[in-house]
C-alpha cells in the first residue's frame, strides 16, 4: 500500500514541477515573511535568526520535508537589509537545497517605511532514480522514459520584493524565481519542466482589543501561472506580548474547489527578550486526508538585543 501512495504522491509532484506551485508551504509564515517577500529584509528593529523545521504529510513515504536557517540584518539605522537564508528539502527522490541572499533599501514613506529589495539564489536540485523506493511497470533499469543513477544540476535565479510597514499594519509583494529554468532530467530534448515565476502578495493588521490583547489577522496569496490560487488566512490574538495564538486556513491544493488544502493551528510564546518559539500543527482537508497524519512545523527565533520601538505591534510576532 505504501508503494502505491508513493507512486501516486511522486506522480503528482514530479507532474507538478511544470504546472503547479513550486514553492514550499509554511504555516508559521507570519513568523517567516522573508522566505515569501526580500522585502522583509532589514524590517526587525535588531538581528534576527531563524531555525525552522516542517514535516508535511505526515504518514506518507516519501513526503515533503524543509528545514530552514536564515538571518534577518538591518544596518546603519535600519536603511539597509541584509538577508541570508538557507534551505533544504525533500521530495520523494528529490532533494533541494537552497541559497538566497537579498538585498533592501529602506525608504521613510509617512509613519512607516517602504523596503526594495532585490533578491540572488543559487539550487542544487537533484534526484535519485536509484532510490530503492522508486518503481516502474516495466522497472526501472528498462524504462527508457526514466533517466538513470543520480541526477542533479545548479539554478541560478533572482527575485524582488516590496514591504511597507507601519505601525499597526503591513502590505507586501513579491516575484521570485522569475528565470524559467530547465529542470527536466529526460533523454530527449524537449523541454518539459522549468522553474515557474512565483508572486506572492501578503498584509497584516493589529487591532488593538486592551492593554494586554491584540487581534492580528493576516492573509498570503500564492500566483503560479497555470496554478490555482493558493490563499492562506491568519486570525491570531496576542496575549501580553508574550503568547501568540491562531488559527490558520489554507485554500489551495486542487484544480477543482473543495473544502481547501488545510486548516492549522499555531501556537508562539516570547521565551524571553531575544528567544521566540511557535510551533503549527495541520490538519489536511483535500483528499490526501485520508493517507496522512497532518503536518507539523516548528521555528525558534533569536535576536540579539531588545526592539527599540515598543509604540510598533510586537514585530517578533506581527
Amino acid at each position: 500500500m505504501k508503494k502505491i501512495i508513493y507512486t501516486i504522491l511522486l506522480t503528482i509532484l514530479c507532474y507538478g514541477t511544470s504546472s503547479a506551485q513550486q514553492f514550499p508551504n509554511y504555516s508559521l509564515y507570519i513568523y517567516n515573511k522573508m522566505a515569501y517577500n526580500p522585502g522583509y529584509t532589514g524590517i526587525p528593529d535588531a538581528p534576527c535568526f531563524l531555525a525552522l523545521h516542517r514535516s508535511q504529510w505526515i504518514g506518507i513515504e516519501g513526503a515533503p520535508s524543509t528545514q530552514i536557517i536564515s538571518a534577518n540584518l538591518p544596518f546603519l539605522k535600519k536603511r539597509l537589509g541584509i538577508g541570508l537564508q538557507l534551505t533544504n528539502q525533500s521530495i520523494g527522490i528529490t532533494r533541494i537545497f537552497s541559497t538566497d541572499m537579498n538585498y533592501a533599501y529602506h525608504i521613510p514613506i509617512g509613519k512607516g517605511e517602504l523596503s526594495v529589495a532585490l533578491q540572488g539564489s543559487l539550487r542544487y536540485y537533484a534526484e535519485n532514480y536509484n532510490d530503492t523506493r522508486l518503481h516502474a511497470t516495466q522497472g526501472v533499469n528498462i524504462d527508457n522514459s526514466i533517466p538513470v543513477g543520480l541526477q542533479n544540476r545548479y539554478l541560478p535565479n533572482f527575485g524582488t520584493g516590496i514591504y511597507y510597514s507601519a505601525s499597526n499594519y503591513y502590505l507586501g509583494a513579491s516575484a521570485v524565481r522569475l528565470i524559467q529554468n530547465d529542470i527536466d532530467f529526460g533523454n530527449n530534448d524537449e523541454f518539459i519542466s522549468s522553474e515557474k515565476p512565483h508572486f506572492f502578495l501578503m498584509g497584516g493588521y493589529s487591532f488593538i482589543l486592551s492593554d494586554q490583547v491584540k487581534l492580528q489577522p493576516q492573509t498570503l496569496v500564492k500566483y503560479v501561472n497555470n496554478a490555482p490560487v493558493d490563499i492562506e488566512v491568519s486570525v491570531g490574538l496576542e496575549l501580553l506580548e508574550k503568547y501568540m495564538f491562531a488559527l490558520n486556513y489554507r485554500a489551495g491544493g486542487e484544480i477543482k474547489a473543495g473544502s481547501g488544502d488545510s486548516a492549522d493551528i499555531v501556537f508562539g510564546v516570547q521565551l524571553s527578550d531575544r528567544f521566540m518559539f511557535a510551533v503549527a500543527y495541520d490538519i489536511t482537508l483535500s483528499k490526501l486526508r485520508k493517507y496522512n497524519n497532518g503536518s507539523v512545523e516548528a521555528a525558534l527565533q533569536y535576536c540579539t538585543g531588545k526592539f527599540s520601538n515598543r509604540e510598533v505591534a510586537n514585530p517578533r510576532f506581527f
